[in-house]
């Protein structure tokens, strides 16, 4: 094998391999002789599929993989053969059989050369910071709110409660794109819909279907609804309250620690630290 390495920019270099005697035709023989007893077409019993007909189908795959199997063997052996450690992946610029030898060029970058650094006049600063229980608390807080379930109301919806609702609107009696939606969870307060649509919606209760009438803003994100009134037939399916986990040792053993709620907080807090510490 003969490799070639030319600097193309500071830190661009472009390598061109060429493997001698690779007998890809030969290869690509064997590649599809090893497939053709699973080769499976009709009127012929498997394994017994003509070789011509296993060329004709699956032949420029069996190159395609041949080929690779050759770059990436080969390719390996160059960049140990030079004693090259390529900082970005390797791209294949061009490839050419030339008889029983197969050429190929690839471009990469290398990691650029670093003069010694002195660092007796360097002054550094370390940060040090304190994980105060308030900070634990608020990691735990944090926990509860992921694992949190919703209890249904019979009550009617009101700010911080979950409703799940339908919804159609439309335009001038039209639907709309984006207007529609089904089993959507929406919770009210947090502005994930506009306030003129969740505050229609205070005050109702599952079961209970409502008209939504609002005017998009005209800085709207959607342009061809800016400034349109719309329409919404919403029927509310459940209205919902936030449900927390106690700190229990029950919810201990789902952040995964046994020993409970005590445990946890020291866990967290030796975590903090030393996530600090590295920083």
């Amino acid at each position: 094998m003969q490799v070639t390495v030319e600097n193309v920019s500071e830190l661009g270099r472009r390598m061109t391999v060429t493997v001698e005697d690779a007998n890809i035709e030969q290869a690509v023989q064997d590649r599809l002789k090893s497939i053709r007893p699973n080769v499976k077409m009709a009127g012929f019993r498997p394994g017994k599929v003509p070789m011509n007909m296993v060329a004709k189908t699956h032949g420029p795959s069996a190159r395609r993989e041949v080929i690779d199997s050759l770059v990436q063997e080969s390719m390996r052996e160059a960049f140990t053969q030079e004693g090259i450690n390529p900082a970005s992946p390797p791209h294949i610029d061009s490839m050419d059989e030339k008889g029983s030898n197969f050429i190929y060029t690839l471009n990469y970058e290398v990691f650029p050369e670093v003069d010694n650094v002195k660092l007796d006049d360097i002054n550094l600063e370390k940060t040090v910071a304190e994980v105060t229980d308030e900070d634990v608390d608020r990691m735990l807080e944090t926990l509860r709110e992921q694992r949190m379930t919703w209890e249904p109301l019979k009550r009617g919806a009101k700010d911080g409660d979950g409703v799940t609702i339908d919804f159609v609107g439309t335009i001038d009696g039209e639907e709309f794109q984006g207007g529609k939606g089904q089993d959507v969870l929406l919770e009210l307060g947090q502005g994930r819909m506009l306030p003129e649509f969740e505050e229609q919606l205070i005050g109702k209760k599952a079961d209970q279907e409502v008209d939504v009438t609002l005017t998009f803003p005209e800085d709207y994100r959607a342009e061809h609804l800016q400034g349109k009134e719309a329409k919404f037939a919403v029927t509310v399916k459940q209205v919902a309250k936030k449900k927390l986990p106690k700190l229990d040792k029950e919810f201990a053993a789902l952040c995964g620690v046994e020993e409970g709620i005590a445990a946890l907080k020291k866990k967290f807090a030796l975590i903090w630290n030393v996530n600090l510490s590295l920083h």
